[in-house]
């Protein structure tokens, strides 16, 4: 049953992220690369959230982390620019509940709510922001040397 959960998750978080790929105006070859990213970004979260049980601010940290560093991957594989991949693939872990619930509340006068809502989603944000950072903070040559080896791979003939 939990396998069927993540799934579901899992696919529609790509579908998600492939709609906006095309909002975007990625390349259409690039389409399936930018719904794979929505997908790992979406199921890091999820992991980190229901199994590990942290906070969104540490889940999202860590997924912006990990899908930045595929988004580098994909980026150097298929001579592309990263924003491609990150900026699609960060689409499913943005805050964007938060900021709802937040405005609404602001609407509402319920300065509380406010206040619990603007500081999640201030944590959410920054741990995205310091997550796309840290992980630029790894050397370029890394992934055009794992890149050269991918392409390395599929040259080989398979026996």
């Amino acid at each position: 049953m939990i396998f069927l959960h993540y799934l579901v998750h899992i696919v529609f978080a790509g579908v998600g992220t492939l709609a906006f790929s095309i909002l975007f105006h990625a390349r259409k070859s690039e389409y399936m690369l930018c719904a794979v990213s929505g997908m790992i970004s979406w199921f890091l979260y999820l992991i980190c959230m229901e199994q590990l049980h942290t906070g969104p601010a540490i889940a999202s940290l860590i997924s912006a982390f990990m899908l930045t560093l595929f988004a580098r991957v994909f980026a150097a594989c298929r001579k592309e620019p990263v924003t491609t991949y990150l900026v699609t693939g960060i689409f499913t872990i943005v805050p964007g509940t938060w900021i709802y619930f937040t405005s609404y509340y602001l609407i509402m006068n319920d300065v509380g709510s406010v206040r619990t809502n603007a500081l999640i989603a201030l944590k959410v944000a920054l741990a995205i922001a310091i997550g796309i950072v840290f992980a630029f903070a790894i050397p370029q040559k890394l992934f055009h040397r794992s890149a050269e080896k991918i392409k390395k791979q599929r040259q080989q003939p398979s026996d």
